[in-house]
């Protein structure tokens, strides 16, 4: 009779643990999503601010400066000539689809231009990757320079 108590003791025990882990699993799965998610807008925000700084303090015509930033997997970079905007995409928390979330810092002076190796005034970033940044004040205008490396 004692044992078959002891028994039913440990099963109980065991099926509380089991149920105690399935909920510390989902609750450690939604974590890991939103901390993904948060990198990457923190990742966003480190290269447009890294960028913008660069940018806005070139001075003189002739300047130049290199960077090396990292851009986030679905981001895209755009400028109109006076400020730079970046956007990415991240997946919401149910799991069910993307929000998008976009940082803008201003540039000084006006008549700023975005190249890279594929489209001007655009970057399409679909993986994440590191990219050099050649900023510099030509005799025609300012220009920034992307290049994945």
């Amino acid at each position: 009779m004692r044992g078959q108590i002891t028994l039913e003791v440990i099963i109980a025990i065991g099926i509380l643990f089991i149920i105690f882990i399935a909920s510390s699993l989902s609750v450690a799965f939604y974590s890991e999503r939103s901390m993904r998610g948060m990198a990457k807008v923190a990742d966003l925000r480190h290269t447009i601010d890294t960028v913008v700084s660069a940018s806005n303090n070139i001075i003189i015509v002739g300047e130049k400066r290199t960077l090396k930033v990292y851009i986030p997997s679905l981001t895209n970079i755009t400028t109109n000539g006076d400020t730079i905007t970046g956007s990415t995409r991240v997946r919401r928390q149910n799991g069910e689809g993307y929000e998008t979330y976009s940082i803008t810092g201003d540039l000084y002076g006006k008549g700023w231009r975005l190249y890279n190796e594929t489209a001007p005034n655009s970057i399409t970033e679909p993986n994440g990757s590191f990219y050099e940044v050649n900023i510099s004040w030509e005799n025609y205008g300012r220009v920034i320079r992307w290049r994945r490396v």
